[in-house]
């Protein structure tokens, strides 16, 4: 990470440096990434049956379609809605791992609409 950030941002490889790999690798010895906190599938459906809808509605729709469409935070700005009479189609156009993700909203939970 370090040499791509060297390289992108300041033009620098490493590899002109013959000594600092060795350096930092003497440097990280023992070192442990932190593991983001995972919330377990009973926390979410605790949250999504008993949070009250008039305050956590839009928290609650954007966690079901970042679970069920496997979305990062920053693809949510690039997701696009549209209403077919009959159902809702929602994608995501561009994505890092350059699968187009789509899913939809149809029969009973498609008239769900106030």
């Amino acid at each position: 990470m370090l040499k791509c950030t060297l390289n992108v941002h300041h033009n620098v490889t490493i590899e002109n440096y013959p000594k600092l790999r060795p350096f930092l690798k003497r440097q990280s010895n023992g070192y442990k990434a932190k593991k983001a906190t995972v919330f377990t599938p009973d926390q979410i459906r605790e949250f999504i049956n008993e949070a009250p809808d008039d305050k956590f509605l839009a928290t609650k729709v954007a966690l079901i379609m970042g679970v069920m469409g496997c979305c990062r935070a920053n693809e949510f700005y690039l997701m696009y809605l549209h209403d077919q009479n009959t159902a809702f189609l929602i994608g995501v156009p561009k994505t890092k791992s350059k699968v187009k993700h789509q899913f939809s909203i149809a029969a009973s939970f498609y008239d769900i609409r106030s």
